[in-house]
């Protein structure tokens, strides 16, 4: 299923809406501070990369909804722009030339929205990775898939040697820098970390595997692994 980020003016008015979405077995983010975000602002890509659909809701005027496809990647996403009416054939064309992949009335039935909403952008796959027959780590042509640089893969590789242990952070920075940890090495650690979780979300992966055990250090939770990924609010506004 898919991750469906929802931009309206007032959550209140998008209640039934959400209900009927989740009943299709979607993830849906409903939202108001993201549309100010993508409006005047850079929200972040590091969040925004973690949903396949956006649906502009009505409260959002059509002047608006073409600014927020100007500012995001039409590749990247399926654009829904929810109506109080059904448009005709002429006004569908225009907005599809506009970059809007579909215009769904919010009287329209369930199965109208399930079909819908299976459609998937251009560049983005539901490719979903698992473990291994045994359970015990992870295959070499997933870690491939995850992109992960030099860096990245000896923390990620750390951690799986863990076998769901936690690491501290200090033993991470010993490690992987050969000295003893730092501010300056834990910082770097820290976004490490983060930029793993980040391509595990874009991969399919449940990026909440990687758990931060506070004082402690970090472990690689196999059971959430095999879970199915969910939507990591952590990277709302930070940078890429």
């Amino acid at each position: 299923m898919s991750r469906i980020l929802m931009l309206t003016k007032c959550q209140y008015a998008e209640e039934n809406l959400e209900k009927m979405i989740r009943r299709l077995g979607h993830e849906l983010f409903c939202t108001t501070s993201i549309l100010d975000a993508i409006k005047y602002g850079k929200p972040s890509s590091e969040f925004l990369e973690q949903f396949q659909i956006i649906l502009l809701s009505e409260t959002i005027s059509n002047k608006e909804c073409l600014e927020i496809i100007e500012k995001l990647d039409e590749n990247q996403f399926v654009f829904i722009q929810l109506s109080g009416k059904v448009l005709s054939k002429d006004e569908q064309e225009r907005k599809g030339s506009e970059g809007i992949t579909h215009c769904l009335s919010t009287s329209a039935s369930l199965e109208m929205f399930r079909e819908v909403l299976s459609q998937q952008p251009k560049g983005k796959t539901k490719e979903i990775f698992s473990l291994s027959a045994n359970g015990t780590y992870l295959p070499e042509d997933l870690i491939e898939k995850l992109s992960l640089t030099k860096m990245e893969r000896r923390v990620f590789q750390l951690l799986i040697d863990s076998e769901g242990q936690t690491v501290s952070r200090e033993n991470l920075c010993r490690e992987i820098w050969k000295v003893e940890p730092s501010q300056s090495t834990q910082s770097q650690l820290s976004t490490l970390i983060r930029k793993i979780k980040v391509k595990m979300s874009k991969t399919g992966i449940n990026s909440g595997c990687i758990k931060t055990q506070w004082g402690l250090g970090y472990m690689l939770d196999m059971n959430v692994l095999r879970s199915r990924p969910t939507i990591d609010h952590s990277v709302l506004y930070q940078a890429q």
